[in-house]
């Protein structure tokens, strides 16, 4: 449900939206465990394992959090100069760098 809000908030249009509903929902899984097939089991959550578009929507949802620790103004990033930094982030890597990481980060 956050992706598919998170989609219409970007902007990409309903055809986007549609061809990604269509792809994510009714996801269906088996496992081979010990060399027997599992009973075919539904999947709730997440996105498919080797999915082009997985990361693309990982980062889509990803930068919503790192927009909202950018704008929190209760969590100080280290001052160097005249510019703050707070966090990088790479593919699935996230390093903040915080001056109270404790008490900045009480809210989250």
């Amino acid at each position: 449900m956050f992706m598919k809000r998170n989609l219409e908030g970007m902007g990409v249009g309903r055809g986007f939206e549609n061809g990604i509903e269509a792809i994510y929902s009714e996801q269906k899984a088996k496992l081979i465990v010990n060399n027997v097939v599992t009973d075919e089991f539904k999947i709730e959550k997440g996105t498919r394992q080797g999915c082009p578009l997985s990361p693309l929507l990982f980062i889509s949802v990803l930068e919503v959090l790192l927009n909202m620790i950018r704008k929190d103004r209760l969590i100080q990033g280290i001052q160097v100069g005249a510019k703050q930094y707070k966090l990088k982030a790479f593919a699935d890597d996230l390093v903040l760098t915080l001056q109270e990481p404790e008490s900045s980060t009480k809210e989250y």
